[in-house]
C-alpha cells in the first residue's frame, strides 16, 4: 500500500503550490497536535487547506500523508462539537479510502415534513404545517485501511467550515 501511495506522490507534488504563510494565517484556531507535522502541514497547497482532499507533502526527504475533510460549522454546544469532530473526520477518511482504492462509499439523508388537517371549536377545518426535522447521515465504506491519527484542526476564515486533517509520516525504503 505504501509504494501505491508513494507512486502517487509525484503526481501531487506535480501540481503542487505551497500554501504560503498568509494561507495559513486564515486557518483559525488552527491546532496541530504534533510538533513534527506543524512544518510539513505548512506545505500543503492552499486548494487542499481550503477545499479538503488528499496529498503527500515531501519536507526534509521524508514524505507526509494528510487527508483533510470538512463540515459546516452550526451554534456551537458540545454535541455540534461533538458532530462536527466526527463528520469532518469521516470525511476526511473517505478521501483517504478513495485515494488509495476505489471504494463505493453509499451516503443517505433523509428529511421529513408533516401536514395535519384539525378541525377548530367552530368546525372549520384548519390545516397546520408540522415540519420534523430528521438529519441522519451514514456513510459505508467497502474497505479496510488503519486510519491515521488527527494531526489537525481548524476553522475557515469566515466561521462557515470546520476541517480536520488526517496524517502520518510515510515510512521510506532507504
Amino acid at each position: 500500500m505504501n509504494i501505491k501511495l508513494l507512486c502517487l506522490a509525484g503526481l501531487f507534488l506535480s501540481v503542487a503550490a505551497v500554501a504560503d504563510d498568509a494561507a495559513i494565517a486564515k486557518c483559525r484556531n488552527l491546532a496541530i497536535s504534533e510538533a513534527g507535522f506543524k512544518a510539513p502541514f505548512s506545505r500543503l497547497e492552499v486548494f487542499v487547506i481550503e477545499n479538503g482532499g488528499v496529498r503527500i507533502v515531501d519536507y526534509n526527504g521524508d514524505k507526509y500523508l494528510f487527508a483533510i475533510g470538512m463540515t459546516d460549522l452550526r451554534a456551537d454546544s458540545p454535541k455540534e462539537q461533538m458532530r462536527r469532530m466526527t463528520v469532518a473526520r469521516a470525511k476526511a477518511v473517505r478521501e483517504l479510502v478513495r485515494m488509495i482504492e476505489k471504494a463505493q462509499i453509499e451516503v443517505k439523508e433523509e428529511s421529513k415534513s408533516e401536514v395535519k388537517i384539525v378541525q377548530d371549536t367552530n368546525a372549520q377545518p384548519k390545516a397546520s404545517h408540522e415540519d420534523t426535522s430528521i438529519e441522519q447521515y451514514r456513510e459505508e465504506i467497502t474497505s479496510f485501511i488503519k486510519v491515521p491519527e488527527v494531526v489537525a484542526t481548524w476553522q475557515s476564515e469566515n466561521d462557515q467550515f470546520f476541517y480536520v486533517a488526517i496524517g502520518k509520516k510515510l515510512s521510506t525504503a532507504k
